[in-house]
Parts: C-alpha cells; structure tokens; sequence
C-alpha cells in the first residue's frame, strides 16, 4: 500500500510537470574494475549511487571513479563505504547509498563536472569490493 501511494505521488508530480528522480543503472559491479560508456540523459542535480540488493551487515567498499571524454580526465572521485549517505529512490528491492553526496556538501559539486547529453567514458576501480550483488546508477531529475 506504502509503495502503491508513493508511485501515485511521483505519477501525479510528473503529469503536473514537476521534475521527479529518476535513477539510471550504469553498471553491475561483478568485477573490480569496470569500464563503459555512459550517456546522462536528464537534469541535474547529478549523483552516483550504490544500489545493494541484500545488505547483511556493515557495508564495506573502497575505490575509485574517473569520468573522460576525448579532451582527457574529467573527474577522479574517491568512493568509499565511510562516506556514504543512505537514499529511497531507487528500486524497493535496493538499499541506495549516495556515493558522492560529502562531495556536493564541500562545494565539489557532480553536476558542475556532469552535463545532459554528454558521454562519458567511466572507470570505476574498488580496492575493497561492494557486497555481491550489488550496482552503480546515475541519480538526475526528470521532467
């Protein structure tokens, strides 16, 4: 019923033209080092998100994101399990964790690096793995 009213909230914001989240899934994390390409397809504010599909105890991951495009490095951005704050908009079957939230409250903002329509190449290294199973996902707003 909770989940049910929380869709109708969202639904009703978006056919009034309101902006709404809206979380893209970039990446599964199954290795310690990923590469791809990501496209940000909506408004900022940007961030980078952890989706955890079973949390049991504490979480624990280290490691690193570097956005390039073709004129070089855009951003190194440490991630680390000590420097996440939690979120509820992602999936009901994920616990979400803002990767890069310390940043934006430090004047680092992410979506003063990201821009709509831009492609990225992503690096993503962990020295310490997230829990298995888990995911990295683009945070915008859509209208």
């Amino acid at each position: 019923m909770r989940f049910s009213a929380i869709i109708l909230c969202v639904a009703g914001l978006a056919l009034a033209g309101c902006e709404v989240p809206e979380a893209q899934k970039i990446a599964d994390c199954t290795t310690n080092h990923l590469d791809f390409p990501m496209t940000v397809q909506y408004s900022p504010p940007y961030q980078f998100l952890l989706g955890v599909s079973s949390p049991t105890g504490q979480l624990s991951f280290r490691g690193e994101i570097v956005l390039e495009q073709s004129t070089g490095v855009v951003a190194r951005i440490p991630i680390s399990s000590q420097d996440v704050t939690s979120c509820n908009w992602l999936h009901s079957d994920l616990s979400g964790y803002i990767l890069t939230w310390s940043r934006t409250n430090h004047g680092d903002r992410i979506s003063d690096i990201l821009h709509q329509k831009q492609t990225y190449d992503v690096h993503v290294t962990f020295d310490e793995m997230p829990p298995t199973n888990s995911s990295l996902w683009l945070s915008s707003m859509k209208h």
